[in-house]
């Protein structure tokens, strides 16, 4: 299980949720899992070519990877 932490200005697309608990064995999968719950939140974090926005930082034990 791993949980995302919604910045404020993306909260309106999760209902409100600061943080939120999915599964996922990899960060693809976990993102995945992540818009699959929340479908508008994938063209906030997602390029219309399907690659992470610049803006969007992805930690793993407080590492940015």
């Amino acid at each position: 299980m791993a949980t995302i932490f919604i910045p404020t200005a993306l909260r309106q697309y999760t209902d409100g949720q600061e943080e939120i608990s999915v599964p996922g064995g990899t960060i693809d999968s976990t993102l995945a899992q992540l818009t699959a719950q929340y479908p508008d939140l994938h063209k906030q974090i997602y390029s219309d070519n399907g690659k992470l926005r610049n803006f969007v930082n992805v930690y793993l034990n407080d590492e940015d990877v």
